[in-house]
This record gives structure tokens, C-alpha cells and sequence, in this order.
């Protein structure tokens, strides 16, 4: 009579080793378990559903999995006391994974949640926290709870007109991406230190330096950093990177350019273009000769090519956040 284990063909059989009757379901083999088929009593080695729970067992050992499993390009991950497949939230050590609550499989890229989105390193499946990333050409920041901000576009019309302020629509349009606001942008714009009025233009005629302006922000955030000299290709690793970039270029009521006055900001970087936010509209949805009308009037939220950044962009002026 057979006892303990038998092959037959490529099968694997269990026979109990005092009364020699073949096993059927679970059986305990020191930390390990398998399953027999009810029936034939075959050894399981593929997916095996109990009841509302998954499991697993290795297709040559036929060890119920525990831990993480690849299956495919998908990832697993089983309960390391049970067995079960997780299907919910999951932290490892200072990361966190999400677990498909239908198929079990690791959640890669978007993932929405209630009133939120969070993102998922497309390598790995740890979920991005107090991190800045970009995807498909986008910059994001995620917050320690996971939370994605991605840059809101601010109007220096609306709802406060301030037509010599750029500069701060601008850089509340960086803060935005944290999820932060100036609280009070009329304050903002009246004690900006800049040559004449922000409100009227009398006086006006210059925007402040970007070194002054970094300074003066600073009472909002202190993440705010001057990259003033960067090449264009510096600047589109700050975009790659998740940073949105403040430069100094040309609005489209500027006739003279002689000098650079006009403060926009990159949100973005994709195949040699870059995505603009251009405070000096209404709205976002406002098309190109709709604010000024000049050479640089392209629209409130638009690409624009490398070639159309270098035509403005001298290094002069270059500020984002970290």
C-alpha cells in the first residue's frame, strides 16, 4: 500500500502515511500547504477558488503561494499566513500598492479614489508620495497621502485685474501644482516690488527680476527656487522631472521686444513641445488673439514648439519648485 507521496504520469499524490488513504483538499506539509483535487485527488498546481477567496499553488511544487507572485506582466500578492489573494490596499515597509479588488492583480499608473486620484509607478507599483513625476508629458505632484495635483491655471484678469502681474499669477500657478494657494492675491499683486502700478500700468516698466521675485514669494512658499541661466534642455529635465517652470519670454501685447515681460509658465514636455499656461487671459479655454493680439498671442493654455521657446526665452528670467 502507498504512503506519502506518489507521481502518476504528471501528477502528483498524497497518501496518508498511517492509513495509506489518498488525500483529498488541504493538506499541511511543515509550513507549507497544498490541495488535491476533491475528486481525483491530483495535486493543484494553477489558481484555486474557495469560496469569495483566491489562491495560488507554484505549477512545480504545488506550494500555495504566499507573498508576491508574477504572473505574466501582472503582479500578485497572497496574505503570507493564509494564502488568500489580497484584493485592497497593501503598505510595505514606507510604500503602498494597490491590489485590483475584482482581478488581484497590482495596480500600475492611474488609480481614482474618492474625490482624489493617486499613480502608480508603471515598474515597480509603488504608489508616488511627496514626489513630483510626469506622465504623458504632464507634470504631477502626489502628496504624502498619495493625492495627485496636477498645475490649475490662474488668470491675472480674473478675479482680480492686475495687468503688470503676471509674475504672481505665475507662481501661483507653480503652488497650485502642490495643491497650494497665495490667500490673498490682491495683497499679492499690491505689495509686489516692481516698477510702477500692477493695477494701472502708470510707471510700470519693467517685471521684477526673477532673484527678486523669488525672494519676495518666499512668504508663501519656500519652495519656490530661482533656475534663472538654465539652458532650455536644463529646463525640460525640471519638467520631466514633475517641476513646472515660470520663464520670462513675450505677451502678446508687446510690440518691443526688447525687453523679455511676461512671466508663463511649462507645465509640460512631449516630443519637442511644450505645454504653456499663459496667465494673460481670462479664461483657459481662451484662444490665441484674444489678449493682445501680437506675435506671442498663442492662447491661454497651449503647445508650442522648441523653436517658439528659444525665440523667447534667453535664460533671463526661469523659476519653479521643488
Amino acid at each position: 500500500m502507498q504512503k506519502e507521496w506518489l507521481q502518476g504520469g504528471n501528477d502528483w499524490y498524497y497518501f496518508n502515511s498511517v492509513s495509506g488513504r489518498m488525500q483529498k483538499n488541504w493538506l499541511q506539509g511543515g509550513n507549507d500547504w497544498y490541495y488535491f483535487n476533491s475528486t481525483s485527488g491530483h495535486m493543484w498546481r494553477k489558481w484555486l477558488q474557495g469560496g469569495n477567496d483566491w489562491y495560488y499553488f507554484d505549477s512545480t511544487s504545488g506550494r500555495m503561494k504566499k507573498n508576491w507572485l508574477q504572473g505574466g506582466n501582472d503582479w500578485y500578492y497572497f496574505n503570507p499566513v493564509n494564502g488568500h489573494m489580497w484584493r485592497k490596499w497593501l503598505q510595505g515597509g514606507n510604500d503602498w500598492y494597490y491590489l485590483n479588488p475584482i482581478s488581484g492583480h497590482m495596480q500600475k499608473g492611474w488609480l481614482q479614489g474618492i474625490n482624489t486620484w493617486y499613480y502608480f509607478n508603471y515598474y515597480n507599483g509603488k504608489m508616488y508620495s511627496n514626489a513630483f513625476f510626469n506622465d504623458g508629458g504632464q507634470t504631477y505632484f502626489a502628496t504624502f497621502s498619495g493625492n495627485v495635483h496636477s498645475p490649475k491655471y490662474i488668470s491675472q484678469w480674473i478675479p482680480v485685474r492686475a495687468p503688470e502681474g503676471c509674475t504672481i499669477a505665475s507662481v501661483a500657478m507653480l503652488m497650485s501644482i502642490k495643491g497650494e494657494k497665495i490667500p490673498n492675491m490682491y495683497a499679492a499683486y499690491a505689495n509686489l516690488p516692481q516698477s510702477g502700478n500692477v493695477f494701472t500700468g502708470v510707471g510700470f516698466t519693467t517685471i521684477i527680476p526673477a532673484a527678486d521675485l523669488v525672494t519676495y514669494v518666499h512668504r508663501y512658499s519656500n519652495d519656490i527656487i530661482n533656475i534663472s541661466g538654465s539652458s532650455i534642455s536644463t529646463l525640460v529635465n525640471y519638467i520631466q522631472n514633475g517641476h513646472p517652470v515660470l520663464y520670462y519670454g513675450w505677451s502678446g501685447y508687446e510690440s518691443r521686444y526688447w525687453n523679455r515681460n511676461h512671466a508663463k509658465v511649462i507645465v509640460g514636455y512631449q516630443n519637442g513641445n511644450f505645454h504653456v499656461y499663459d496667465p494673460c487671459y481670462n479664461y483657459q479655454w481662451d484662444p490665441a488673439g484674444t489678449s493682445g493680439g501680437g506675435r506671442y498671442d498663442r492662447g491661454a493654455d497651449k503647445w508650442i514648439s522648441w523653436g517658439d521657446l528659444a525665440s523667447e526665452y534667453s535664460g533671463s528670467g526661469a523659476v519653479t519648485i521643488v
